[in-house]
């Protein structure tokens, strides 16, 4: 059995989440844990114990001092510190990092990635990359911090990319070591559009590990990517078929949130103002897409005036006729998210809660208090209870014949089949006093 440590000399802070309780973490102490847990996991691959490198990996995954560390990371140490995901939220603030490190426990829902262009290195071609949210990048951080040593136990010694301790420095270095001892060649690829085409199922295929993590993994790899191509590539195809949501109205749910999101995006704007604006109005988005409201993304959308302007003056038939088709879209939308709540409705009107309700609602129609009827109908039922103690205790004490008390005590005006009941829990009573 592995035991955590966590819990010696600094634990989870129990204080309010303030500047203060961030600054008093020790990250000497909680980098020491999770290397000497990651060492343990390298230690277990090499000499092929899977089943403890799994064990080891989840331990690592669901510690809170891992998720501390992959925090900082994302938010502190890297260069990309302050740019936002498709959903506008960054994490810069010690009370944002301490709410995130509780946030990206579980298996928190992926959002698709946000799509920028930089420039290749030495051509004057751009290439598309992809900003998964300052949430997702905290949970990557902290997943291959748990596989991470697993695979570095098996990779080759020669190879230095994207691999902790190695850089192109390295890379030059064994280069020059080789080519002064034997002949050589220098081989320069390029796949093109590796890994917006790489098969998905192929990779998941190729990656041993917990099937918590697995989860996780696949979800980002079928977020899609948002931002001005909706989910496709430049050339005009689709991403990939995995990453397309199953129904309709998923997709519309999700093209009504990156539509908004490209609008409102904090980094569109320079503004502190409008900037701390937009961030408020992406909150709104954010829930509502959680929830998959398509209601409330579009009075959001109505609210703040955005998309294609409704003015007749001056708009061409085509974009008159683009207006309505978003308009009988979002309606039909509309009318399917509505019946799809009337048959919730129903359903939950057929459970004792809902019956509880509808008995409720029928009592306040006839000005009846239903809380101060079920303290009237309880107090009759502990009268009952008590004159039926006191006529057992009567009979134990033999202040009544048994002729007395099998005639049962007095009826109190009650109809027959609650005098059955009255003579039931007697018996019972009568029992608990004969043992």
């Amino acid at each position: 059995m592995t035991k955590s440590r966590e819990g010696k000399g600094f634990g989870k802070p129990k204080t309010t989440k303030t500047t203060n309780v961030w600054k008093a973490i020790n990250w000497a102490k909680i980098q020491r844990y999770v290397f000497k847990l990651q060492k343990r996991i390298y230690q277990a691959a090499k000499s092929g114990q899977d089943a403890k490198v799994r064990r080891l990996q989840r331990l690592l995954v669901k510690s809170y001092y891992a998720r501390l560390l992959a925090v900082r990371k994302v938010t502190q140490d890297n260069q990309g510190k302050k740019t936002a995901g498709v959903d506008g939220m960054i994490a810069i603030s010690p009370e944002q990092r301490l709410n995130l490190t509780e946030e990206i426990k579980g298996t928190p829902k992926a959002k698709p990635l946000r799509r920028v262009w930089i420039p290749k290195p030495g051509r004057d071609e751009k290439r598309p990359l992809g900003i998964p949210t300052i949430k997702d990048r905290a949970r990557q951080a902290l997943i291959k911090s748990a596989l991470e040593p697993e695979w570095e136990s098996k990779m080759e010694g020669t190879s230095y990319g994207f691999r902790p301790g190695r850089s192109a420095h390295d890379a030059i270095s064994r280069i020059y070591v080789t080519i002064k001892t034997s002949s050589y060649f220098v081989l320069d690829a390029d796949i093109a559009k590796c890994f917006d085409r790489i098969n998905h199922n192929f990779l998941l295929s190729k990656i041993h590990c917990p099937s918590s993590l697995k989860r996780d993994i696949k979800q980002w790899l079928k977020a899609g990517v948002g931002g001005d191509s909706y989910g496709r590539h430049d050339d005009g195809t689709e991403i990939s078929p995995e990453s397309s949501p199953k129904s309709p109205e998923s997709r519309q749910i999700r093209r009504t949130f990156l539509r908004m999101a490209e609008i409102f995006h904090p980094d569109k704007v320079t503004d502190p103002e409008t900037r701390m604006r937009h961030n408020e109005i992406m909150k709104e988005v954010n829930r509502a897409y959680k929830e998959g409201d398509i209601a409330k993304l579009l009075e959001i959308e109505r609210q703040h005036q955005m998309g294609d302007s409704f003015a007749v003056e001056g708009s061409s038939e085509s974009d008159l006729k683009r207006q309505c088709e978003r308009v009988e879209t979002n309606n039909e939308l509309l009318k399917k998210q509505y019946e799809n709540l009337k048959r919730e409705l129903r359903s939950v009107r057929n459970t004792p809660e809902g019956e509880m309700v509808r008995a409720s609602r029928a009592c306040e129609k006839d000005g009846i208090d239903p809380i101060e009827q079920m303290l009237g109908e309880m107090k009759l039922q502990v009268q009952s209870t008590e004159k039926i103690y006191n006529f057992v205790r009567d009979f134990r004490d033999k202040k009544i014949t048994v002729k007395e008390f099998l005639r049962g005590p007095v009826r109190m005006g009650r109809s027959p089949e609650e005098m059955e009941d009255i003579l039931d829990q007697l018996l019972q009573q009568l029992r608990r006093i004969s043992r």
